[in-house]
């Protein structure tokens, strides 16, 4: 039986990281004046009604002649009323504020998409636009429509405190309350690392490999002990290890031929994979 001879292996090694007028009346015609009485004193005096002229103190409105001679309109003080009123501005409208609702996840897993758009309204009609406080870095935001989205990778496991979505007519801003939103791994290790390799040409009787099939990769998180395997064919010299949790790795080749027989491991080495 011949066993093969490993001539060679180069490992090189690397991570992936996948990453809101008035008018007047007319004057009313007068009463005859009656012939002046006389009073028991002989004196004259002024019949009731009259002026010291003989002329009526009435006018033809209300029969009421102000002391200077002048008449009364008595449409004036309702004009004035409304005129007053009329000076009077209205106050200006209170403004309310803009109204926000919605209950975000707080949970998201790695590699899944992430989006939550809340609902908000404004009584006085103003347009509205959002803000947020501590986004999130693996997150997008829009402030037209208040949505944050986003897919977080592995390197994003982990927790975002005190996230703060709210809404603002410009002048009064209204929040939902703050939120700690967390990251959760997928269980799926996303280490990667690159291996490549001399293909072996002879055998350790010194005579040519001519029927050479194939490689075996082991690794593993022990030195010496390989929990995996992957086989390659013979035509590659290199290989991408993929999901790889973190921690130390430590990985070894064999070569087959035609026959299945497998050559002896290879020189170990190792990567540290961190995340």
């Amino acid at each position: 039986m011949f066993s093969l001879r490993w001539l060679g292996l180069f490992v090189v090694l690397s991570t992936t990281v996948v990453l809101s007028a008035c008018g007047g009346g007319g004057d009313t015609p007068l009463d005859p004046v009656p012939s002046e009485p006389i009073s028991e004193d002989g004196s004259g005096t002024e019949p009731a009604g009259l002026d010291g002229d003989g002329t009526s103190d009435t006018d033809g409105t209300d029969g009421t002649e102000s002391a200077s001679g002048e008449v009364q309109d008595p449409e004036s003080s309702d004009s004035d009323s409304a005129t007053d009123e009329a000076d009077v501005a209205d106050p200006d409208p209170v403004n309310r504020a803009p109204e926000i609702s919605g209950t975000p996840s707080t949970e998201v897993t790695e590699n899944s998409e992430y989006q939550f758009t809340p609902t908000a309204s404004d009584a006085d009609g103003d347009d509205l636009f959002f803000r947020i406080e501590n986004r999130p870095t693996w997150a997008q935001w829009d402030d037209k429509t208040g949505t944050l989205s986003g897919t977080p990778d592995y390197t994003d496991v982990g927790t975002t405190n005190g996230v703060v979505i709210s809404v603002t007519d410009g002048v009064l801003t209204t929040a939902l309350e703050a939120f700690d939103l967390t990251v959760i791994g997928d269980g799926i290790g996303n280490g990667t690392a690159a291996i490549s390799w001399t293909p072996p040409t002879t055998r350790t009787d010194g005579s040519a490999l001519t029927d050479l099939s194939g490689y075996r990769i082991h690794y593993g998180q022990q030195s010496g002990e390989y929990s995996e395997i992957v086989e390659v064919g013979p035509g590659n010299t290199a290989h991408v290890i993929e999901q790889l949790d973190q921690g130390q790795w430590y990985f070894t080749m064999t070569a087959l031929d035609g026959e299945g027989l497998e050559s002896e491991f290879s020189e170990e080495d190792q990567k540290l994979i961190a995340y």
